[in-house]
């Protein structure tokens, strides 16, 4: 077969896009994405389907006029993944499109809603969705116009038809047969009809049209399970991409290059012995981060990303907006040394931690109040008990080199030095010239930690050294107002629908007289005795007898 300048192209596309998948499930997928093969978040269905559901479906559509149904199916589906309740929020969605009459951007969110809901169902165990999921796969492909795309959709519609197929007599085994020899020719007809579309500048508007029609024809055949004419069919055509498309299929890994934007955070171990130590060796530990390129978790919209944080924390908005700030124009969340200071519970710590949730960074958030030692910084390996720094040990766990590592209390920190001091290690890290080569006495070489998104949150400047401030990009949190307590009460709300697993439907909002309630003691100000009042009407509502 001919090796065109488009077959090379389309070949290094796979070969980038075999590489994105195994990097992939450090960040959430879109639902295009998991329909094209993507694994889900951290390989964890329940964990995607949750963080998609906080940071994408329900923001949107909390607030929308005439979706309650879907809306509700939702918030049961946040409290209990599973596949019967996924498949309901489904077909929440799709009866609300059929029906009509929802504002216009809306019928977009219900639309992902229907396919990703589908999509999780088939993937959790819900065979009776298959039809579903194959056709939302068949019309993404149809809207695509990348050639790659169209053939990974088009496997994804013939593997969910495939899965849906049962053990029978064996007629039926024969008739199965068939219809995977059909769905398999069919990915060839995709491939070549676009690849005629694309490559054969010469061939007239009316063949492309005649082509893709011809594919759209046998395809419906196929999906209707109506395998006879469209085998029928395949014995006049060969399709030119049938080869490729199995090709690339059997094609072997290969070495985990990202695509898109990366760092090497560990250069090299080669000066460390090999078999000096068995168990937590640094080489055995950390060797294969050695000479790799991690990949840097992209900029997501940083619009929605606004969006979302200034409707769940409106008193902070200034403080969300100047940090997303610092992202314009760049290809991967790359976030300066980042302190946040207020007065105790206005926010700032859970600001800190959306945050890192709307941007897609993994975080691991250490509290620094009584810290007395330099352990952050790691410690040398001639000690039993010696580690690397705390960043590389969130790098190695969550496989990409932009994590975020949350500072919890800083001014706390013991500013003695008789066993190290916390706060030098973190002027190390967030120095400029210092963090692209940071010491680990654990690995005894520089690592590189620019990439790490430090973000620390401190109620008082005064204890902390001028050259540490001088690094930070200090933002002042200003605290909450009466005019915040709706907002801040429904997000109070989520929050113990999220922790305590409740069906929403047995935690509704609060009513008007316990708002008022809240309205005659709580002026503003810290958020802490809010939470506690709200946890106590809730309390009162199951056990009136409490009120005192």
């Amino acid at each position: 077969m001919t090796d065109t300048p488009f077959r090379q192209a389309l070949l290094e596309a796979v070969r980038a896009e075999l590489i994105a998948h195994e990097q992939s499930e450090h960040s959430l997928p879109s639902t295009q994405e998991l329909y094209r093969g993507y694994p889900f978040y951290r390989g964890a269905l329940e964990t995607d389907t949750v963080l998609w559901l906080n940071a994408h479906a329900l923001p949107r559509l909390k607030n929308a006029k005439r979706v309650g149904r879907a809306v509700q199916a939702l918030y049961r589906l946040n409290n209990n993944v599973s596949a019967e309740i996924a498949a309901n929020a489904a077909e929440a969605a799709q009866s609300l499109l059929r029906e009509g009459g929802v504002v216009p951007g809306v019928d977009i969110v219900l639309h992902d809603v229907y396919q990703r809901c589908s999509y999780v169902a088939w993937q959790a165990g819900f065979q009776y969705v298959a039809s579903d999921v194959a056709a939302c796969a068949y019309e993404l492909a149809a809207r695509s116009r990348e050639t790659l795309h169209i053939v990974r959709y088009v496997q994804t519609a013939m593997t969910v038809l495939a899965s849906s197929m049962t053990p029978g007599p064996q007629g039926q085994r024969d008739r199965n047969r068939g219809r995977e020899r059909a769905l398999t020719r069919i990915v060839g007809w995709g491939h070549y009809a676009k690849e005629v579309a694309d490559a054969e500048k010469a061939a007239k508007i009316e063949d492309k049209e005649a082509i893709r029609q011809h594919v759209e024809t046998a395809f419906r055949r196929l999906a209707k399970l109506d395998v006879g004419p469209a085998l029928a069919e395949a014995g006049d055509i060969e399709p030119a991409g049938l080869d490729d498309a199995d090709a690339f299929m059997l094609e072997p890994a290969l070495p985990p290059v990202p695509a898109g934007p990366s760092l090497v955070v560990v250069p090299s171990l080669e000066h460390l012995p090999e078999k000096k130590y068995d168990r937590g060796a640094p080489r055995n530990e950390f060797g294969d981060l050695a000479g790799r390129a991690l990949p840097l978790v992209r900029t997501p919209d940083l619009h929605e990303a606004a969006e979302i944080l200034t409707s769940e924390f409106p008193w902070l908005s200034s403080v969300a907006v100047r940090v997303l700030e610092t992202l314009i124009g760049r290809e991967a969340v790359l976030v300066p040394p980042i302190l946040l200071v207020g007065k105790p519970g206005c926010g700032k710590s859970a600001l800190a931690r959306r945050i890192t949730d709307v941007l897609g960074l993994p975080r691991t958030e250490i509290s620094c109040a009584g810290s007395a030692d330099a352990s952050l910084g790691g410690t040398s390996r001639q000690w039993s008990t010696g580690r690397a720094n705390s960043a590389l040990q969130v790098i190695k766990r969550t496989g990409v080199a932009n994590p975020a590592l949350i500072l919890d209390e800083l001014e706390k920190a013991d500013p003695g030095r008789h066993n190290g001091s916390l706060l030098d290690v973190v002027l190390a890290m967030i120095e400029p010239g210092s963090r692209k080569a940071f010491h680990d006495p654990f690995l005894e070489c520089p690592v590189d930690l620019s990439g790490v998104a430090f973000i620390a949150c401190a109620n008082d400047i005064r204890p902390l050294k001028g050259p540490l401030l001088d690094r930070f990009v200090v933002i002042e949190c200003p605290d909450p107002t009466a005019e915040d307590l709706d907002t801040i009460v429904q997000g109070i709300l989520r929050q113990v629908r999220a922790d305590s697993g409740i069906d929403p439907r047995f935690v509704p909002p609060l009513d008007s007289t316990e708002y008022a309630v809240l309205r005659r003691g709580w002026k503003g100000g810290s958020i802490r005795p809010l939470v506690r009042a709200v946890n106590r009407l809730l309390a009162l509502r199951s056990a009136p007898g409490l009120a005192h």
